[in-house]
């Protein structure tokens, strides 16, 4: 079982059935047919590399978004049921190989180089122009922490530099993210980079 659980729920189902939940609970099902059938595609792929990650566990796939939304049989709808049918068996390779088909609400305009949110840097995903994320309403967002705020972040990841007294950024991406974050703390100095930033900082105050 999970760890901190006395039991561990296990929902077994078709492959293809697994996909007539994750479509809409990753996408609105009014969305356009051709879009649904794009993010049928990725939510595919993804599946397929992903498949093997919670092994350890007993399962396949976890139904948050560690692996793909995942919200049962009364998130189906006939809509996005459709794109998965209509795609069936569709999947993207590169070089001969399924790729990572990584996906988001909002680039905010832009989208970016594979290293500059991990570290390996993977010829299919580059930055690249994405008007179409403009204007949506996750195209600009705010976060505001105080200090204790962020303290206690870092705690969740026990992580305990004293009390936060500066925070810099020390590198960022060519188009604008930060890829190197500095926190200064009453016992303690330490850099962050990229993907760790999000990770532990957050995108939410939740």
């Amino acid at each position: 079982s999970l760890a901190g659980s006395d039991i561990t729920l296990i929902n077994e189902l078709l492959f293809d059935h697994y996909l007539y939940s994750v479509v809409p609970s990753e996408m609105p099902a009014s969305w356009h047919i051709e879009a649904l059938k794009a993010q049928a595609v990725a939510a595919r792929n993804f599946a397929l590399v992903t498949m093997e990650r919670h092994n350890a566990y007993g399962f396949d796939l976890c139904s948050i978004e560690h692996c793909q939304a995942y919200n049962g049989l009364e998130k189906e709808n006939s809509s996005t049921t459709e794109a998965v049918n209509a795609t069936k068996g569709k999947v993207i390779t590169y070089n001969g190989a399924l790729i990572s088909t990584f996906y988001h609400s909002s680039s905010g305009g832009h989208t970016e180089d594979s290293e500059n949110v991990w570290n390996a840097k993977t010829d299919y995903i580059r930055g690249v122009d994405d008007k179409f994320s403009l204007g949506s309403p996750y195209d600009n967002w705010t976060v505001e922490l105080d200090k204790t705020e962020i303290k206690e972040k870092l705690a969740q990841s026990n992580i305990n530099l004293g009390e936060i007294r500066d925070i810099r950024i020390l590198e960022s991406s060519r188009y604008g993210r930060v890829t190197k974050l500095e926190i200064r703390g009453s016992k303690d100095t330490r850099i962050f980079n990229k993907e760790e930033i999000r990770r532990i900082i957050g995108t939410r105050l939740l």
